[in-house]
């Protein structure tokens, strides 16, 4: 056996007994964890200094010329040796564990046992703040929504909101015009509220995300594609009323479809499972709700989902040119002291 095989024989040896005394340790520090951090640490650091040398000779790195701090046993020489300099083990055994500086005393008890779980209202607390602190247009719309609902649960709240939260042509013409923006907070039934916030919390962070990268706001999709929507469907039909997010909704899917065409987006349809990229989704979308419009029969509002996609792509040009609309509106703030002047 010539002298490099050796070389790899002794590395690999102490190699497969670091290993063994660090496994060692971390089962000390397994079996002693609910006693306390200090008894794991003290027990698997006891196993790994005692490899790299220390109190307490190690059998697997055995050093016969290793003399501890304080301890000569040579009286036959006059002046002894100085002592040789601590290893790495006795610095761990003599400084972390005296001091007591850089272990964490934790128990299991204190820090799992006793620790109560939220309850449900916790959590539905926690993530509306959550929802409110990334956009109050989130979390301001989804409250209105809800609380609008349970007003048309009662009978004596219904002949108001009629009158200010359906977009039709008799509130437009009796000057109610607010009525084409607050139509897209009131739902008909629960179904039909919990579907569009559903979507509505889905894709509105997601939006936002898009949006914050270059500061731009969440709120004017918010109201244009609310109003897109009601201005269409009143288009369109001379009869009856619409209500509902859908529009708003529609529209933050049309941004993503336009801004990440490539991204799968899965949904059910009826009940079948369905994983289409975005871009076919969006114009899949947009021939439904175009064929809707045409036929105007059924009692889904195409021509406001219509409203909505379009909308959403038109923000997400909007969106994609921010530089050049940019530089069209400070020239036009720079025009308007020279109009004034002229007059």
């Amino acid at each position: 056996m010539n002298e490099l095989q050796a070389k790899r024989i002794c590395r690999k040896r102490l190699t497969t007994a670091v290993k063994v005394a660090s496994m060692i340790g971390f089962c000390c520090s397994f079996s002693s964890f609910r006693g306390g951090g200090v008894v794991a640490a003290r027990s698997s650091t006891n196993a790994i200094y005692k490899v790299r040398g220390g109190v307490g000779r190690s059998p697997y790195e055995f050093n016969p010329n290793y003399i501890a701090p304080g301890n000569n046993n040579n009286n036959n020489n006059k002046t002894p040796p100085p002592p040789p300099p601590p290893t790495l083990g006795d610095l761990e055994r003599t400084q972390v564990f005296s001091s007591r500086m850089h272990v964490e005393t934790q128990r299991y008890d204190e820090s799992y046992g006793e620790k109560e779980r939220p309850s449900t209202l916790g959590r539905v607390k926690a993530y509306a703040q959550r929802i409110h602190q990334m956009s109050p247009s989130l979390s301001i719309v989804t409250a209105v929504c809800m609380f609008v609902f349970v007003l048309w649960q009662v009978p004596s709240f219904q002949g108001t909101l009629s009158r200010n939260f359906v977009c039709n042509r008799t509130n437009l013409q009796q000057g109610r015009w607010l009525s084409l923006l607050f139509a897209a907070v009131s739902h008909a039934s629960p179904m039909h509220l919990l579907v569009n916030l559903f979507a509505y919390l889905n894709f509105g962070p997601k939006v936002l995300g898009t949006l914050q990268t270059t500061n731009w706001p969440l709120f004017p999709l918010v109201m244009g594609s609310a109003l897109a929507g009601s201005v269409l469907y009143l288009v369109r039909n001379i009869r009856g009323g619409c209500m509902g997010l859908s529009g708003v909704t529609l529209s933050f899917l049309a941004f993503l479809a336009r801004a990440y065409p490539n991204h799968e987006m899965a949904f059910v349809l009826l009940v079948f499972p369905i994983r289409l990229k975005a871009e076919i989704l969006l114009r899949c979308l947009l021939v439904w709700s175009l064929i809707g419009s045409l036929s105007n029969q059924g009692s889904v509002a195409h021509i406001t989902h219509l409203g909505g996609l379009l909308f959403g792509m038109g923000y997400y040009e909007m969106w994609r040119e921010r530089h050049r609309l940019r530089g069209m509106l400070s020239r036009v703030r720079s025009l308007i002291p020279t109009i004034q002047r002229d007059k």
